[in-house]
């Protein structure tokens, strides 16, 4: 996320790495709504970031490692991490 902005750029890039899963239902909604999951990504990001300029207290809460996190889908983000250093099960 470092790198400097081309001259008369407006957007920058940027990757998010998420799982297959999460990915297909990005591209479904993408397909859906009929946006690029680009527009639907920064949406996302711009309601999120407006909840948190909207509730000064937010942040705050979303640190503490006790308290869960205050969205709508609070299963957001739980997927199956793999294990490390061991080869996939064959099927």
């Amino acid at each position: 996320m470092n790198n400097p902005t081309p001259i008369g750029r407006q957007n920058l890039s940027v990757a998010i790495l998420m799982p297959p899963d999460e990915r297909q239902r990005l591209a479904d909604w993408a397909a859906a709504l009929e946006r690029p999951a680009s527009w639907i990504t920064r949406d996302a990001l711009r309601l999120y970031f407006d909840a948190l300029d909207a509730d000064p207290t937010l942040a705050a809460r979303l640190k503490a490692p006790s308290q869960k996190i205050p969205l709508a889908m609070a299963k957001a983000g739980a997927t199956h991490q793999p294990r490390r250093g061991r080869k996939p099960p064959k099927k």
